[in-house]
């Protein structure tokens, strides 16, 4: 996993305010950010994943899709659930 590319990806998508997608969607909360940046760092400890891909939700938060090999593991931090 390229962890600065992938941190990187994570601070841009805290940048995001309410409205990002045509007017609407929900920006991540600062403590989503701040989980979903634990895992990241967690995940790249353990050294399993090649490549981690990071999305912002609709309804406010991050989801995270970690690939290793032919698996993918998805892990969503959500605003309301924080």
């Amino acid at each position: 996993m390229n962890l600065v590319k992938t941190l990187s990806r994570l601070g841009d998508l805290a940048t995001l305010q309410d409205g990002w997608h045509d007017g609407e969607g929900v920006a991540p909360a600062r403590e989503t950010v701040s989980l979903a940046r634990q895992m990241i760092m967690f995940a790249d400890e353990q050294m399993y994943f090649n490549e981690v891909s990071i999305f912002p939700l609709f309804e406010g938060g991050i989801e995270l899709v970690f690939h290793a090999g032919p698996n993918d593991y998805e892990l969503e931090y959500r605003n309301d659930l924080v």
